[in-house]
């Protein structure tokens, strides 16, 4: 048992009687004191716990304001229709918090060194406590653990408590729902609040499946892919000659088709496009050295075209455009790479699974063909654009 007190508006005095430490927290929360807020925090501090006698803990010590503070009853506060600047509480510590859509609460009154306090969302919508808000008065701002605001989301509930020394309330714990929940299934996820996808991430919820659906859009990702000459095969008409040459100082080996300078030779090349090819215009580069005797800057034209086939097409079908690449020759047993092709687009309407097929002529009779001697080709490099989504299984 324990003395009875009674607060006179400036100290706590001793009246006859006698009461548990339970009566006490009791007898003040049900106080309605006549002048607004006569008994505030501060009082309860200074009241003399260490006389008090009750049954709380193993000694029947009653805990003090502290324990006041942190064993009262749950709380429910009026439903928020607002965004709350120093927000004024009361006294507790478990308030039980709704909103009446997604709302920010910038800072607290009452807070005083040792006052600390639950705070647990019960609504449906999101409740979001400021960091450091200038909305809130200085002594009323929160200080979150990771200098960032903290969303409370429905059944979220965070510790705060009042830092005497930084004047700041501190937000030192908060729970997160454990679990995945979909809500508002079937809902674009990119237009929840704070969850944001950016391109070319997209989301949605698939409600039937219970689950989350993530995909990537590609877009612009071009592809590259090699032919070397002794792939190719040289025309049975005018076709180039195909030679072996192990150059003297390190023995680097190549094979490469010759070119006349005179007369207008060609190659040919199968190529099979992968499922992600879309079926667009394609570009070229060509590897080529000069023949002995040409001269630097020497033009070169080369002419480039393609076809598809389709099962059951005829093979022997017209090719596409021509395309022609010029280039110039910079010294004898250089590697020479050409410019990009302008774009070549394929003849014959390309399909998936169709077989692509390329010839490459050099085109002396053009007036930018200024070198007589012959030319050596000794590879390519296409380059293609990549669909926007995954391929088919076969």
């Amino acid at each position: 048992m324990s003395n009875l007190y009674q607060y006179n508006g400036k100290e706590w005095i001793e009246i006859s009687g006698s009461i548990t430490g339970e009566e006490v927290v009791k007898k003040i929360n049900d106080l309605e004191p006549i002048v607004a807020k006569q008994i505030d925090f501060q009082h309860i501090k200074n009241f003399p716990w260490h006389l008090t006698k009750g049954t709380g803990g193993d000694g029947g010590n009653f805990m003090g304001y502290g324990a006041y503070d942190l064993n009262i009853k749950s709380i429910t506060l009026g439903q928020i229709t607002a965004n709350q600047n120093n927000y004024a509480t009361g006294l507790g510590s478990w308030f039980r918090i709704s909103s009446d859509a997604a709302r920010t609460i910038t800072g607290f009154e009452g807070g005083t060194e040792g006052r600390g306090f639950l705070l647990t969302n019960v609504g449906s919508f999101n409740i979001t406590i400021a960091h450091q808000s200038a909305s809130s008065g200085a002594i009323n701002r929160v200080l979150s653990e990771t200098g960032a605001n903290v969303v409370l989301i429905p059944d979220d509930s965070a510790w705060i408590f009042y830092d005497n020394t930084t004047e700041r309330w501190r937000l030192v714990m908060a729970s997160t729902s454990s679990g995945h929940t979909i809500r508002n299934a079937g809902t674009d996820l990119t237009q929840r609040t704070g969850l944001n996808f950016l391109a070319p991430l997209t989301a949605t919820d698939d409600a039937a499946g219970d689950e989350t659906e993530i995909s990537v859009v590609r877009t612009g990702v071009y592809r590259t892919f090699s032919i070397k000459a002794g792939e190719m095969e040289p025309r049975v008409t005018n076709g180039a000659a195909y030679v072996k040459e192990e150059y003297a100082t390190n023995d680097v080996n190549l094979g490469y088709f010759l070119f006349d300078g005179a007369t207008s030779e060609g190659i040919q090349f199968i190529w099979t496009p992968p499922d992600e090819y879309n079926l667009g215009t394609v570009k070229m580069k060509l590897y080529w050295d000069a023949g002995v005797g040409a001269s630097n800057g020497d033009g070169v034209v080369f002419g480039i075209k393609a076809g598809a086939l389709s099962n059951d097409d005829a093979i022997d079908a017209a090719l596409g455009t021509e395309v022609t690449v010029t280039d110039a020759v910079i010294a004898v047993g250089d590697l020479h790479i050409t410019p990009a092709s302008g774009a070549i687009t394929i003849g014959g309407t390309p399909a998936l699974g169709d077989m692509v097929v390329f010839q490459i002529t050099r085109n002396p009779a053009d007036a930018s063909d200024t070198m007589t001697e012959d030319c050596k080709l000794i590879g390519v490099s296409i380059q293609y654009l990549e669909n926007s989504v995954e391929s088919a299984a076969w």
